[in-house]
């Protein structure tokens, strides 16, 4: 039985200003949220490049086969006005006004949340299988989620937005879970980041 949502207002709250954090990858393809919209195609790009980085594989590990693609599907969200990951049809909506960087880092976070797995080896001839690397009753916004967030916006946005999210969180009251661990030990440095 899924945890109540109990974080979910100051979660959004706490992102609140967030927008004025940029990578050079999210300018390069998300453009500055000025001049033009992303299209969902571009959007789709930049999580597929951020989940090959390997910062993000040496802390979460998502299968994928040929019924389930690498990344989730970006659609544009037509009839919502919030974005949302979508587990039952592995998509991440993206009305038009919400497709920047730290939104998009928010419905990575869930998608994480709910996919990421860890390998490890049975004691049944050596097996290799996979265990969810989350509570699967987690809060949608709960401290695993916070969690998640945070380390993909100290990686992906750099350390003065993480100061500025955790920050937030603690003007906010959010709960927020331990650090990720890293599931293969290899050091890896984060994205070059350029502020606005």
């Amino acid at each position: 039985m899924k945890k109540p949502d109990s974080q979910r207002q100051k979660v959004y709250r706490s992102e609140h200003g967030m927008e004025k954090f940029r990578s050079n990858l999210g300018l390069k393809l998300l453009g500055n949220g000025v001049d033009r919209i992303p299209t969902t195609k571009e959007c789709q790009q930049y999580i597929k490049k951020v989940s090959t980085y390997k910062w993000f594989t040496t802390r979460w590990y998502i299968y994928h086969s040929r019924h389930t693609p690498s990344v989730p599907h970006v659609n544009d969200g037509r009839g919502r006005r919030r974005p949302c990951w979508d587990k039952s049809c592995y998509t991440i909506k993206l009305p038009i006004r919400t497709r920047n960087e730290i939104t998009i880092l928010h419905e990575m976070a869930h998608w994480i949340v709910d996919m990421a797995l860890i390998s490890t080896w049975g004691s049944f001839n050596n097996f290799l299988f996979e265990k969810t690397q989350y509570d699967k009753d987690h809060a949608a916004h709960g401290k695993e989620f916070t969690s998640v967030l945070l380390e993909l916006v100290r990686m992906q946005l750099g350390a003065e937005a993480a100061k500025a999210l955790k920050s937030a969180y603690k003007v906010n009251k959010v709960k927020c879970g331990p650090r990720p661990r890293l599931i293969h030990r290899q050091k890896v440095k984060s994205a070059q980041v350029l502020h606005a």
